[in-house]
Formats: C-alpha cells, sequence, structure tokens
C-alpha cells in the first residue's frame, strides 16, 4: 500500500495528511499490510514541497507534474522501484521469483 504524497495545494495538504494518518492507522492493525510512504520522497527535509528531485539514476528531474498532484513518468518509476523494493524486502516468496520476473519484462 503506498501513501500519499505531499501535493502542492496548500488546503490538500491538510486533506492528505488527514488521510494518511488513517491509512497509517488502518495499515498498522493488519499483519499483512505493509506501508511504503511516498511522503519523504516528495517532500525536503523541512517537508515542503518539492516538484524536482532526484530519479533512480540520482539526477534532478521534473518529477511532479504541473498539477502538483501527479507524478511524472520518472516520478512514476521512482515510486514503483521503491515499491517493488520494499516486497522484495518483506516477501521472501516474492524475492524468491522478483529477480526472474523482472528479467523477463525488461526483455
Amino acid at each position: 500500500m503506498c501513501g500519499s504524497g505531499l501535493v502542492v495545494v496548500g488546503f490538500c495538504v491538510i486533506g492528505f495528511a488527514f488521510v494518511n494518518a488513517v491509512v497509517i492507522e488502518a495499515a498498522a492493525q493488519r499483519p499483512h499490510v505493509t506501508l511504503v510512504s511516498t511522503w519523504r520522497l516528495t517532500a525536503d527535509d523541512k517537508g515542503t514541497y518539492l516538484p524536482y528531485f532526484n530519479d533512480l539514476h540520482g539526477r534532478k528531474r521534473l518529477m511532479r507534474h504541473a498539477d502538483g498532484v501527479h507524478f511524472s513518468d520518472p516520478g512514476y518509476e521512482l515510486l514503483a522501484h521503491v515499491t517493488f523494493s520494499k516486497l522484495v524486502e518483506i516477501s521472501p516468496r516474492f524475492a524468491a521469483v522478483a529477480s526472474a520476473v523482472a528479467d523477463a519484462a525488461v526483455r
């Protein structure tokens, strides 16, 4: 489960913070649910919204669309990588087949 990222529209920050709090609480009560937080990926050290941050190759790029909510393709690629990595970390069964599946998908 991915948490909501930080958005640029001021009133939405409060709304998304509330939604994230509800999701975090719900996830904590379920033993087979792991939360992958996107908030830290999409903000600076002070929690400020960032439209530009490092992609998978360490290059600073525009990772958010102008609407302040949705990600660009490199942004979604980063989120997918973080989520996939978490699955490999927490699931031995998934980890056992992940590299073969990933190799097949790339070919």
